[in-house]
């Protein structure tokens, strides 16, 4: 699917493609900054684009001698650059983190915010065993299955099992022109630039008129092309800290100012206080940030008197602008120890900051995902432990605070309210909310007789563990009360829900190869080899045994590590349909989930196989986790060959 590029857009991509007769392969060019010319092996004239385009766009870097290495292997730790640098997400990255979402990734690591950004806003995931494998080879799937999520699809919008469905779509979008590969290829830097390259070309899901780079922000002209050129080319006057609704006339702007807020299209009216704007005048247009981050003032470095970053609750921020140094200075009103709001601007620096009293009154909800005792600098030196909490807000957003409760648990629901007359500054609470319960209806966007928002924000968790889910995905389910932890209404509707595992797609499925457990006096342990996420795995236990048998199970998580191991029970009965999606067994349909593991079972062993090969077997048995009609899907498939 070939796309028309603006003659002032083209116009930049020929100076770069064009520059080697004045500047040479792989040098920095003149005018642009810190930008790189493709390398003379990037292969054809449309990778040689998107490799450049990219490279200005700043979603592409070049090495120490600005070599971009377009025929390079591209790894799982780069793509999430890549991925998160051609997002709305990009503004969230950190100069540091403040603990490691997976065992192979340091919180050091050069790659962790920008993989703690994309696995928590659902553009990736990290594997069963609690690894990310940054090193590994990102495959041609994994980066059209990352890029579609990128478009706005859902594992719902898919028909037939991963990687095949996520392919066959990727394909009829036109994410793949340009790029002859299949499933388990691996990928170079210059074919993934192609396939963002593409997305940015590509219109979002269910839309005829918005394509992925308009959603960013970019402008597009009269005749639906791209205008990059106008974006990149600006001079944008800022940071500034908006302090009334009289935002936009005291920047010198007009009543019809163009507003993009966090990389979307809004207007003046969804601006608010305390929000960071970036503007021009001359093109009566605003670039708006709403990212802000709590906790405790750790300190400044180097120092208090010069800072130019800060530790706030163990993560490091870098300072922007004349607001930030004023505030978290000696000479500001925040000190070291306070409990304070960070204010980020576009790049995910700080552009101001505020004490935390500001939002008194406001409710933060949280659902915790991780707990322990941390310990935090003061600004005298001194080190002192604390509680902390980590957890994730209904929208998605990440959070960690130092706090004095003890009592909260992964898996909880609290509400924090800042108050300067607490101990610590924050008021920790259980969070409580409406009761919400009924069949739940996509198409009349309903909870029994409770609306819900079309952009509502719906989390299911377990134990830690949280997902992205839809209407689309709950439709026809009955909801009880005991299935909602929280949910948020606004103008009658619901527009936040966080659910107690609902879908059970937070969970890994797949076959246990092996299991024993021993048990001596009150020593006991275990062993138990398993493929999940499509990898052979070994668990040993300590202290602790789990029930799982040989066989199909679903395998739990809880802090990184294996929690349990459960057998799936058999759907009962022959199928009498057997589809790309879905099977009949006596006239009732059930669904394969999206990441459906299918197995051969032959002389004894599990092996992986595919919904296609097992087709052609006509000889299978389904494993539900639950009922469809609650919700469930077919996890597993083993088919033994005729």
């Amino acid at each position: 699917m070939k796309k028309k590029w603006m003659a002032g857009a083209l116009a930049g991509v020929l100076v770069l493609t064009s520059a080697p007769a004045a500047a040479g392969l792989g040098e920095a060019l003149p005018g642009i900054g810190n930008v790189f010319v493709a390398d003379v092996y990037a292969a054809a004239t449309g990778q040689e684009t998107a490799v450049s385009v990219l490279s200005l766009l700043g979603v592409l870097s070049g090495d120490g001698s600005g070599q971009i290495n377009a025929s390079t292997t591209l790894s799982r730790a780069e793509f999430a650059k890549m991925l998160v640098d051609c997002s709305a997400y990009k503004n969230l990255v950190t100069k540091g983190v403040a603990s490691s979402l997976y065992r192979d990734v340091s919180s050091s690591n050069w790659a962790a915010s920008y993989i703690k950004v994309a696995v928590e806003n659902g553009l990736m995931s990290g594997y069963s065993d609690g690894s990310f494998r940054p090193e590994e080879s990102v495959t041609y799937e994994q980066a059209l299955n990352s890029i579609l999520k990128l478009l706005g699809y859902t594992d719902d919008d898919f028909t037939g099992a991963f990687p095949y469905a996520q392919i066959n779509m990727a394909q009829s979008l036109g994410l793949a022109d340009g790029v002859s590969l299949s499933a388990g290829s691996a990928l170079t830097k210059g074919e993934g630039a192609v396939l963002l390259y593409n997305a940015l070309n590509t219109y979002i899901k269910d839309s005829t008129t918005t394509k992925y780079a308009q959603q960013l922000g970019y402008e597009v002209n009269s005749d639906g092309s791209i205008d990059y050129a106008s974006v990149l080319s600006e001079s944008m006057t800022g940071p500034v800290t908006v302090k009334s609704s009289a935002w936009y006339s005291e920047l010198g702007l007009t009543d019809s100012v163009t507003v993009y807020k966090n990389g979307a299209l809004s207007s003046k009216e969804d601006v608010n206080v305390y929000d960071i704007v970036y503007y021009s005048t001359s093109m009566n247009r605003a670039w708006v940030y709403s990212d802000r981050v709590s906790g405790v003032y750790d300190r400044a470095e180097p120092n208090q008197d010069a800072p130019t970053s800060i530790v706030l609750s163990g993560t490091t921020y870098e300072l922007e602008g004349n607001a930030a140094f004023t505030a978290l200075s000696s000479a500001g009103s925040l000190k070291p120890g306070d409990t304070i709001t960070l204010l980020l601007g576009k790049d995910g620096r700080v552009a101001d900051a505020v004490s935390s009293t500001a939002d008194a009154g406001e409710t933060m909800i949280l659902y915790v995902v991780a707990t322990g005792e941390k310990d935090y600098t003061d600004s005298t030196g001194a080190t002192n432990s604390m509680y902390y909490i980590q957890g994730v807000s209904p929208s998605g957003s990440s959070y960690e605070y130092a706090i004095e409760e003890d009592w909260i648990d992964v898996g909880d629901v609290v509400s924090l309210t800042f108050d300067e007359d607490e101990d610590d500054g924050i008021r920790v609470r259980s969070a409580s909310s409406a009761s919400v319960s009924g069949t739940v209806s996509a198409q009349y966007l309903t909870i029994g007789n409770t609306r819900v928002a079309s952009d509502a924000v719906i989390l299911d968790t377990k134990e830690g563990s949280y997902t992205r889910t839809s209407l689309s995905r709950l439709d026809g389910i009955d909801l009880s009360s005991s299935d909602v932890l929280y949910s948020k209404g606004e103008n009658g509707e619901i527009t936040q829900l966080i659910l107690d595992n609902v879908t059970g797609d937070c969970a890994s499925y797949g076959v246990v190869l092996s299991a024993s457990s021993q048990s001596s006096g009150m020593n006991i342990s275990g062993s138990y080899t398993f493929i999940a996420d499509g990898k052979t795995q070994t668990v040993n236990t300590q202290g602790k045994a789990f029930s799982g048998k040989k066989g199909p199970a679903v395998f739990d998580y809880k802090n990184g590590e294996l929690s349990s191991i459960q057998n799936l029970t058999a759907v009962s009965g022959s199928a009498s349909k057997i589809e790309d999606s879905y099977a009949v067994i006596r006239d009732k349909t059930y669904p394969y989930a999206a990441d459906v593991s299918v197995f051969v079972y032959e002389n004894g062993d599990y092996k992986i196989s595919t919904v296609q090969q097992m087709q052609k077997s006509g000889n299978a048995t389904f494993y539900c986790d639950k009922d469809p009609d609650r919700g469930g899907r077919v996890r597993v498939i083993v088919y033994e060959k005729d």
